[in-house]
């Protein structure tokens, strides 16, 4: 097997000054090397993962005041780390400190310090071309054996991408939060666990319920909805939203049952809301007041079954007295005197019978719903009574 050793060889010479030989003393030290490998393979590791990560790596050292820099802190300040003419790390960080942060940047190192907890905060600096980055800074406190802080080390990292897009999503959440307020239907926005999360002015003001009042409520408790003809209560539209994972549309007969009392006729619908993997976060449910177009609606029908009503009365009463003509023509043609008399009473039935047939036909046109035109009656009146005329009567129309 192969090991190290840490060898020391020295000559022995005799009296003649001519080596009679040599002396090696030798130690193992393959522990030693073993652990300087694993020593040097961590630090390997962590150079990988630091630059990969663009992470820069500080010591503090609080005895001497001294503030040493890995070469990514540098790279973060926007400085060369090659440069000769550079000061110490410390006056370095303090002049690239954003003037509104220097102040409570240095205040959570002193904290950290003082407190022995860790440090973690952020801040921004100014490079030298005038561009502002944000940093975010983590360090532990190291104290010696009387618990006083000797060494404090930390890592920086660039935090500005983040910033930037978690300013830009609270411009874009604000601006929808903008719009959602000043729409005019009522939105509400629930987790996927049917809990509120947030109502608009318009949905406070049909539920009778505060966003504040609402936050964390299950969606039951604020949307409460019946069947305006039975009162039954109806399926929660979030439930069936998030249970089919697809818009859904509420019927037209739901009642919307107000905190305060108030009772409004809506019409809603709910969608899920997907993350960017497809992944179902809550859902959205927006629904309109349609009170006073289903007053009209009703109004409408109202209107349309008494004209029905009506139309059935006339033709009853149409119907009757074409059939107490019918029996009257009956009840004297009994009595008619000769074949001139009998004919004319004939004559005049037939022409009864078609008025009859023509006001039973086109009445359930009307009733059905079809048009009806003077053309059309005319032409099936005249139809009837030429059908009915006995033949060689020489009758025309």
């Amino acid at each position: 097997s192969l090991y190290w050793v840490d060898s020391v060889i020295a000559p022995i010479t005799g009296g003649d000054g001519l080596v009679m030989r040599y002396v090696s003393i030798r130690r193992d030290i393959t522990p030693r090397i073993m652990q300087q490998r694993v020593i040097e393979e961590a630090n390997a590791r962590i150079a990988l993962a630091t630059d990969s990560g663009e992470i820069g790596i500080w010591d503090f050292d609080l005895v001497a005041n001294r503030l040493i820099w890995d070469d990514w802190m540098y790279r973060l300040h926007g400085v060369d780390p090659g440069r000769s003419d550079l000061p110490e790390g410390y006056e370095l960080w303090a002049k690239h400190l954003h003037p509104d942060d220097r102040n409570e940047a240095e205040e959570a190192v002193a904290a950290a310090i003082v407190s022995g907890e860790n440090l973690d905060t952020e801040f921004r600096i100014v490079w030298t071309d005038g561009s502002t980055h944000h940093l975010r800074a983590a360090a532990r406190i190291k104290r010696n054996e009387q618990g006083e802080a000797v060494r404090m080390v930390g890592i920086n990292w660039d935090v500005t991408t983040l910033r930037r897009m978690a300013s830009d999503l609270e411009q874009q959440h604000e601006l929808l939060r903008v719009t959602l307020r000043s729409i005019g239907d009522a939105v509400i926005t629930t987790d996927a666990m049917e809990r509120v999360n947030w109502l608009n002015p318009e949905a406070e003001r049909m539920t009778g319920w505060s966003e504040s009042e609402a936050q964390g409520r299950p969606l039951a408790d604020v949307f409460h909805i019946v069947d305006e003809r039975t009162k039954l209560v109806m399926e929660n539209p979030i439930a069936a939203c998030l249970q089919s994972e697809r818009t859904v549309v509420l019927n037209d007969h739901a009642l919307l049952m107000s905190k305060c009392g108030e009772q409004f006729n809506i019409e809603d619908s709910a969608a899920p809301i997907r993350d960017e993997r497809g992944r179902i976060l809550g859902a959205v449910l927006v629904f309109h007041d349609v009170t006073r177009q289903r007053q009209q609606q009703l109004q409408v029908e109202s209107a349309l079954a008494e004209k029905e009503l009506l139309l059935k009365e006339v033709y009853h009463r149409v119907k009757n007295n074409l059939q107490v003509i019918s029996s009257l023509i009956n009840f004297h043609a009994r009595g008619a005197r000769g074949p001139e008399a009998a004919s004319a009473y004939a004559s005049i039935q037939r022409r009864v019978d078609a008025l009859a047939v023509v006001h039973r036909n086109h009445f359930a046109e009307i009733d059905q719903g079809r048009g009806l035109s003077l053309r059309s009656v005319i032409g099936d009146l005249a139809s009837n009574i030429r059908a009915n005329a006995p033949e060689g009567s020489g009758l025309s129309i």
